[in-house]
């Protein structure tokens, strides 16, 4: 990690990334090709509501799961680590489901506030929070108050 990047960490700010369609498997963008566990045309898309088997290109490797938790801090955890195989299985297919946009909204303001308030967390353990953080503060925990209510905020 260069300079730079830990500087942006610090601040804060994270560096996203999202999957898109190329029209060709051998683009230099693509990560991972979806291979359908029903017959398709050669040249049409994954249909939605359907399993995929994913291959990771550079590697020619298969996404599998694994029983490694991620969540390891967790009472019962839940999450378990992806992994690679060099052979495809067919009983390793993932899902492919659409998310109502509201959904995607939903988790992107509850990941923002989290990531905020854990800042304003660390300011205050450091003893200093500006006048302007702690406005900031406040809107957002006012914010969040209507969001677990699920109401407007009026």
């Amino acid at each position: 990690m260069d300079g730079s990047r830990s500087n942006k960490r610090s601040h804060g700010e994270r560096i996203k990334y999202k999957l898109v369609v190329v029209p060709h498997g051998n683009d230099i963008a693509s990560l991972f090709e979806l291979d359908p566990t029903t017959l398709q045309k050669t040249d049409s898309f994954v249909p939605r509501n359907s399993y995929v088997r994913l291959r990771h290109l550079c590697t020619n490797t298969w996404i599998q799961s694994t029983n490694v938790p991620i969540d390891i801090e967790e009472e019962r955890p839940i999450r378990l680590m992806l992994g690679t195989c060099p052979t495809k299985e067919d009983k390793e297919a993932f899902a492919i489901v659409s998310v109502p946009v509201m959904e995607i909204r939903d988790l992107d303001f509850a990941n923002d506030a989290s990531a905020m308030l854990g800042t304003v967390v660390d300011q205050f353990s450091k003893g200093f929070i500006s006048q302007n953080d702690r406005r900031s503060a406040i809107k957002l925990l006012e914010d969040v108050v209507f969001f677990v209510a699920d109401v407007t905020n009026s």
